[in-house]
């Protein structure tokens, strides 16, 4: 019992940690769920409406279209702000958009305070969803409608578009090629992602309670544990995605790809996409 009670109290401060890396990032609600209404953008016919179309089209291709809305984009514990950009890919990135090896996610984000919207386009899709692509839905789709309060028109056609470009590449390239002049807002991964890396004094006991941990585990199970970590439901490899280990350890799936686990089956982004104010 000792024994076990370390090992809760060490997993338990990993925990501490990783939220206060991502205080910024909510929890995701629901691996199913493609329509995460935060900012109450969307009545629960409309929210399940889009969630039906991008279920069906993930289960038809298995990319993962989702939708996040936000009432701001200031953290409510450190009083940041944000830009749209930084929101998206941070949110993209923790709650892992599209399939980890296809990395076919796309996520439309909606912020009401300030007035902007973005899409984030997963590394895997870059190539047919360009910037340009991304920039002409939000003008043509996404930005004329919300500017008129209509928010559930423009999601819908601009997931359309979407589904349309993903389904026919030959259309984005057609698109690229009718409007080069147009540049985007992209974002560096690596630079928007230094802003939720918080120094915390519970890292240094985070670190020695681990190698506390794997000396218990050694001598109790009389073996290393090489790549190895016990978790509530037994062992698992370890990997440098927390929000994999923390899918694994609160019931979700540690491995299956988007068409299997959801929409969230550990996709990343490396800034693709485009973003517009409405």
């Amino acid at each position: 019992m000792r024994i076990l009670l370390i090992i809760l109290l060490l997993l338990k401060s990993v925990f501490v940690l990783a939220q206060q890396e991502h205080s910024f990032v909510k929890k995701l609600p629901d691996k199913y769920q493609t329509v995460n209404d935060f900012g109450r953008f969307l009545s629960i016919k409309e929210r399940d409406s889009l969630d039906q179309e991008m279920r069906e089209y993930l289960k038809r291709t298995t990319n993962a279209i989702v939708v996040v809305t936000l009432e701001s984009l200031t953290d409510p514990q450190t009083d940041k702000t944000y830009t749209i950009e930084e929101a998206a890919l941070a949110y993209f990135n923790a709650w892992g958009v599209g399939d980890k090896e296809k990395n076919n996610g796309v996520m439309l984000m909606i912020s009401r305070e300030p007035r902007k919207v973005r899409i984030q386009v997963g590394t895997g899709l870059e190539n047919i969803l360009t910037n340009e692509s991304c920039q002409a839905i939000i003008d043509n789709n996404l930005v004329p409608d919300f500017k008129e309060g209509l928010f559930y028109p423009g999601l819908k056609e601009a997931i359309k578009a979407i589904e349309n470009l993903l389904d026919h590449p030959a259309a984005a390239d057609q698109q690229q090629a009718v409007a080069p002049h147009m540049q985007p807002a992209i974002v560096n991964r690596e630079s928007v992602n230094e802003p939720f890396k918080k120094k915390s004094p519970v890292i240094g006991f985070s670190i020695l309670g681990g190698i506390l941990l794997i000396c218990i585990l050694y001598i109790k199970y009389g073996k290393p544990l090489g790549s190895r970590l016990y978790a509530s439901k037994g062992y698992y490899p370890i990997s440098s995605d927390w929000n994999s280990f923390h899918r694994h350890s609160s019931g979700g799936s540690w491995s299956g790809g988007s068409s299997r686990g959801g929409s969230y089956g550990g996709g990343s982004s490396s800034g693709g996409g485009a973003s517009g104010s409405w």
